[in-house]
């Protein structure tokens, strides 16, 4: 009679063990899901931001070539980004600035 105790306690061992084991890799599952959320969100948000600038410059785009402001576009491309001037054009540097 004294064998079913010790079976008793070896089996709720074994249950506590493999419980615990269980409770312990879904703690580590979840933490892991949650960080990958986190950074696919973060992507996500980076990507939305992209969208809604490029979908802003495509608007002022379309509003430019609707409007038959192509050349001042382009000119004004020219010297705010390439630093072209136009002939005849003086251009001042401010160097008192340190910038």
């Amino acid at each position: 009679m004294m064998a079913k105790p010790v079976r008793k306690r070896k089996f709720s061992y074994i249950l506590t063990l493999a419980s615990v084991v269980l409770v312990s890799f879904l703690v580590v599952s979840f933490a892991n899901l949650r960080s990958q959320v986190k950074e696919k969100q973060a992507v996500l948000n980076d990507l939305v931001k992209q969208c809604e600038q490029q979908e802003s410059e495509n608007a002022e785009l379309e509003q430019m070539l609707e409007k038959g402001s192509e050349k001042e576009y382009i000119e004004r491309i020219d010297s705010d980004e390439l630093g072209y001037v136009m002939p005849g054009e003086r251009v001042y540097i401010d160097i008192s600035s340190g910038d």
